[in-house]
Formats: structure tokens, sequence, C-alpha cells
């Protein structure tokens, strides 16, 4: 029966199974950081989003840790234009 019970778990390796509920979890961890962010950044004034360097149109972006300037570089049709 050990026997059994040993080839049985080499057999089916369920290390994945600990990874995508380890990818999960980080994945809900970091869209709750994302919507804390994006509140916290609309409670702020014009005056005080100018103040850090951003206005209301980045907030998203800076939430979600997109940056346009690392499109622009991406996108060698727009070299000179943009």
């Amino acid at each position: 029966m050990t026997q059994l019970v040993s080839t049985f778990v080499t057999f089916f390796d369920f290390t994945w199974i600990k990874t995508r509920v380890k990818n999960y979890f980080d994945y809900l961890d970091r869209n709750r950081e994302i919507k804390e962010t994006i509140k916290e950044l609309s409670r702020l004034s014009d005056a005080e989003l100018r103040d850090i360097g951003i206005t209301r149109g980045d907030i998203y972006s800076v939430a979600h840790e997109v940056y346009y300037d690392d499109l622009a570089k991406v996108n060698r049709n727009l070299k000179g234009w943009v």
C-alpha cells in the first residue's frame, strides 16, 4: 500500500496547484492595490495632483504602472513626431 501511495504522489505532481493558487492570490492582491491607488489619487485635488506631477488622466496609468513614454519608444513609426 505504501508503494502505491508513493508511486501515485510521484506520478501526479501537485505543485502546479500550489502555483495556481499562489498566482491567483497574487492577482487579487495586485488588483486590491490598484483599486486603492486609484481611490486615493482620485481624492486629491487638481492642485495636489499637479504638485506630484500627474493629471487626472494619468491616474489609471500610474495605478497600473503603465508609462506612455515606453510605448512611444517601442513604436518606431512615431519617432520624431511624438
